[in-house]
């Protein structure tokens, strides 16, 4: 069955929209057609989330200049950005952000669509998510914030984004997990390794007095833990290098701060090409 049902009772055969290889007049003449013939605009939500789920962006730009709804939600509870952030369709994201798609709904499993980018490891739509300001410390259902889940799963990209945006560290989940336990956990030797670099506390533990060495699942993850001390005291000297020569122009400006942060307090948020 296509997006949308084809009886007469019903709104047209949806995958009409997808038989001109996704061309936006098709998914018009479709949505027109439901709106001539008196169904409620809900049911153009079936074809908008077939339309996002493929990543057909002029399909989508167009049923939503049509006046689909860009929070419609389906039967499990995903909203048409959540499908989106998960799957990866930055451009189709940006057109439902611009169209007011609600920017914190969960689904059913508690994720949103930050949550979905950080479960799918999608960089950059987490990227323009946080940047258009959704919650870097949103939970879902076990009370892991996108950064656990990013570490958890192994999506360094993702993690560094989240780091860049100001995400905490040292946040727990229900098991009482920090990103780095969770890693660890998970054998996620690259991701121990950039949250140890950018200072993660390597000696916190989770609910059972388990520590990352101790949940450690592999050589690699505990390697990277042997050595936490010179890591840190390498991104230490990192941040020091960017701080000084800033200090100077700061003074200058009789300590005026830099994007409403110190240059010491700055640098923390720089990303650095690590050997990880």
């Amino acid at each position: 069955m296509g997006c949308c049902a084809s009886t007469q009772a019903s709104p047209p055969d949806g995958d009409a929209v997808f038989r001109s290889e996704g061309r936006a007049e098709a998914a018009k003449r479709s949505h027109a057609f439901m709106r001539d013939n008196g169904w409620p605009v809900e049911n153009s939500g079936a074809c908008l989330h077939r339309a996002v789920a493929e990543g057909r962006t002029p399909v989508v730009a167009t049923l939503l200049g049509e006046g689909a709804d860009a929070s419609a939600m389906d039967d499990a509870g995903w909203t048409v950005l959540t499908s989106a952030a998960f799957r990866g369709h930055t451009e189709v994201v940006g057109l439902l952000l611009e169209h007011g798609a609600a920017l914190e709904a969960a689904n059913g499993r508690g994720w949103t669509p930050l949550l979905a980018a950080a479960h799918g490891g999608r960089p950059d739509v987490a990227r323009l998510l946080l940047d258009r300001g959704a919650a870097a410390e949103v939970v879902g259902a076990d009370d892991s914030t996108p950064l656990i889940v990013a570490a958890r799963r192994g999506h360094t990209s993702v993690v560094r984004v989240l780091l860049e945006h100001g995400a905490a560290m040292e946040a727990r989940n229900q098991a009482g997990m920090t990103a780095l336990i969770a890693a660890s956990l998970k054998g996620r030797a690259t991701v121990v390794r950039l949250l140890l670099l950018q200072g993660a506390d390597a000696l916190a533990t989770d609910d059972e007095g388990q520590s990352a060495w101790d949940r450690a699942s592999s050589v690699r993850c505990r390697e990277a833990l042997a050595h936490t001390e010179p890591l840190q005291r390498w991104h230490r000297r990192r941040q020091l290098a960017l701080w000084a020569p800033q200090r100077e122009a700061w003074e200058d400006d009789g300590g005026a701060s830099l994007d409403g942060a110190s240059p010491l307090a700055a640098s923390q948020h720089v990303h650095w090409e690590f050997d990880v």
